[in-house]
């Protein structure tokens, strides 16, 4: 029996092989909401590399007091992410466990002849593709946006036959498997690159330039040796730093001004007046104590990992930007007696990031509280040799920057191949045999 679909919203049927059928998915499969009842089940979590057993033993990620009632699941049921149908994923489960009440199970009906396999790459194109966001509900498109049961199970679905099905789920095995190999190794050459530039910053802001340089003990047992004409202060000596309380909310009797938010400064090194910053208010006397200017340092406070903590960015050029203010989970680092770039680059490098990760706090979030901040231990060359330092590392950076960004290119140009194979397959539009 062949059901009437709306193809306004979904022009890919009009693609379908003629001899392919289209039904809903609920003529296929049942939404499963099985329940576990105290049995000792792994507990699962859908990644964007599929079905991953949780370690609940280290307190990994948020756990629930209790997975009695958590959504049981059998091997062969598909599971999807309804509240994420922008970067969301699906995966066929190969073993028996549990997993959040927030995951949608397909679960195939008992007289249903279909193959399981080609119906994982047929839903994941749904999330490569977005097929399923414009049918999602809610009040936020990023955080509640979901997909209702009834609008998944009533969705259109093709129904190739089961030959093709096989076929074409053995090809994207095979064909994904090479691409997802080639992937993870632009990927590996993109952190070996990473770390290449952190070990030459490291080196340059704590050994300096010259090989043959006569060292001494610097007297901090992290750091060791340093090249001698270098000395040693406290950070709170060299700058002035201040833990920003400015949030993202506005209020009628505050100032408004320009924010730079955490995120901002997590995922850029520099910071320019080229970045998309929101707007806010401020306070008088947080303007006053928390307004950015060119040369100064903003530094990640807190995070969900300890390693994405005391993470710095330089604010290079903000030029044409009026009241620049930092924001909430930020600190803001002015450069007094030490040239900000060098200070920059020292807190880039990797002795510095894990000094910040043992002095974090916390369990489920962590922080990098002020006091060992301001207190920890910075190595000073003489002032030229700063100046030396800091562009050495800005022409190797930019240099290793640049094969980072071809790799980088490559990598998302196999993953966009890869998502048109699926793609192409799934509808028919290749021949795989």
């Amino acid at each position: 029996m062949k059901i009437l679909v709306d193809t306004a919203k979904n022009n890919w049927l009009e693609k379908k092989p003629s001899e392919w059928d289209v039904l809903r998915i609920k003529n296929l499969f049942e939404l499963s909401k099985e329940k576990n009842h105290g049995d000792d089940l792994p507990v699962l979590s859908l990644t964007q590399k599929g079905i991953k057993q949780r370690d609940i033993s280290n307190n990994e990620g948020q756990m629930a007091e209790s997975y009695d009632n958590y959504t049981r699941i059998r091997p062969d049921d598909l599971v999807f992410n309804p509240m994420d149908l922008r970067t969301g994923a699906v995966d066929l489960s190969i073993t028996d466990g549990v997993i959040s009440l927030a995951y949608s199970v397909l679960r195939k009906r008992q007289k249903v002849k279909i193959y399981l396999k080609y119906y994982k790459y047929y839903f994941q194109w749904h999330y490569l593709d977005k097929i399923l966001f414009p049918f999602g509900q809610g009040v936020s498109v990023d955080h509640r946006w979901t997909l209702k049961d009834n609008i998944l199970l009533n969705f259109p679905i093709l129904i190739p036959p089961l030959e093709d099905q096989k076929q074409i789920a053995d090809f994207l095995d095979k064909k994904t498997k090479l691409i997802d190999q080639i992937i993870e190794k632009k990927k590996k050459l993109i952190e070996l690159l990473k770390e290449k530039r952190i070990s030459i910053i490291t080196q340059a802001v704590t050994k300096g330039l010259d090989p043959k340089a006569k060292m001494k003990p610097s007297g901090v047992e992290w750091i060791g040796d340093m090249p001698e004409g270098w000395k040693v202060l406290k950070l709170k000596f060299l700058s002035d730093v201040q833990a920003s309380n400015v949030d993202k909310i506005s209020y009628s009797n505050e100032q408004e001004v320009i924010l730079c938010n955490y995120i901002d400064v997590y995922k850029n090194e520099y910071i320019t007046n080229k970045l998309d910053f929101m707007k806010s208010t401020a306070s008088s006397d947080q303007i006053k104590k928390l307004t950015i200017h060119s040369g100064n340092i903003l530094l990640t406070k807190d995070s969900e990992t300890a390693d994405d903590i005391g993470v710095p960015a330089f604010v290079k050029d903000i030029s044409g930007i009026k009241s620049l203010v930092c924001g909430y989970h930020l600190y803001l680092v002015k450069s007094e007696h030490i040239n900000p770039k060098f200070l920059f680059r020292y807190l880039q490098g990797k002795k510095v990031r894990g000094k910040f990760e043992i002095s974090s706090n916390g369990v489920t979030r962590f922080g990098l509280s002020n006091y060992p901040l301001i207190n920890l231990k910075i190595l000073i060359p003489p002032l030229k040799e700063q100046e030396q330092v800091t562009k050495y590392i800005d022409t190797t950076s930019e240099k290793i920057d640049l094969s980072i960004m071809k790799l980088k290119e490559q990598k998302e140009k196999f993953i966009e191949y890869r998502s048109s194979l699926i793609y192409n397959a799934v509808i028919g539009k290749i021949k795989v045999n």
